[in-house]
């Protein structure tokens, strides 16, 4: 059963101090989420307090999450953050434009592997978040799936807004890497000509029926909400997309 939890750093405006963190967590804990990929809290609240937090509202960490470049240089402070918070899975999202060759995706790909082995001496396992520019292809393959079958251990967290925005679709994704996809991120959104418009799941262009029974089907153990930009109260954002998504038969 697909569980459904939620990407804090939909709430990131929000989490700039010790006491707005444990609001946040206590809300969302109200609302009925308990699971949790932590991203972008400010980096000044004191990482005892997010774990502080986690205890006090009964949330489970399932893992840190964050762009390539900011992993890379906060790579320390990311392990022990996700040590301390019980998370068990490091998220690097995004492949560097300069890696957008096949050279460069076998550069990338032993970097990532390097990372790997040194967070499974930590009991954690990585996994990839990709960008919509990460679905072009390099030599006729998209640059995604090279860089999938060069790092076989890794696993993937699937943002269902990116692939959908480039045209891969998400069924084809959750079904051929079934089994490696280990987090959904459910953003929806409503297309416009300058920025889209990011909306509660189930509020937007996205066709989610099809996509959640693939998750359920291929086994993917969490379902999480996601939503960056918000046009009213972001936790009314939050609320609308659980209702959604246990409308869909999936539980927190």
């Amino acid at each position: 059963m697909t569980a459904i939890g939620y990407q804090i750093s939909s709430l990131k405006p929000l989490l700039t101090t010790p006491g707005e963190v444990y609001a946040a967590l206590k809300r969302l804990h109200g609302m009925g989420f308990r699971a949790l990929q932590l991203q972008w809290i400010h980096p000044s609240v004191p990482d005892t307090e997010v774990a502080h937090a986690l205890r006090e509202w009964d949330m489970v960490c399932l893992g840190v999450q964050d762009r390539y470049p900011a992993v890379r240089e906060n790579w320390g402070r990311m392990v022990a953050e996700n040590r301390l918070w019980g998370g068990t899975d490091l998220c690097i999202s995004g492949i560097p434009p300069e890696d957008m060759t096949v050279s460069g995706l076998e550069r990338y790909a032993a970097e990532l592997t390097a990372m790997l082995e040194k967070l499974e001496k930590e009991g954690m396992t990585l996994s990839f978040h990709p960008v919509g520019a990460d679905y072009a292809p390099v030599e006729g393959v998209p640059a995604l799936d090279r860089l999938l079958e060069l790092v076989p251990r890794m696993g993937l967290t699937f943002c269902v807004y990116h692939a959908a925005k480039v045209g891969r679709d998400p069924v084809e994704v959750l079904e051929k890497y079934q089994g490696r996809v280990n987090i959904v991120h459910c953003k929806d959104y409503r297309p416009g000509e300058k920025e889209d418009t990011l909306t509660p799941t189930g509020q937007g262009v996205v066709d989610w029926p099809p996509i959640l029974a693939a998750c359920q089907r291929t086994g993917v153990p969490y379902a999480l909400a996601e939503q960056e930009r918000w046009d009213k109260d972001p936790f009314l954002c939050a609320r609308e997309s659980l209702e959604f998504l246990k409308a869909q038969g999936l539980e927190p």
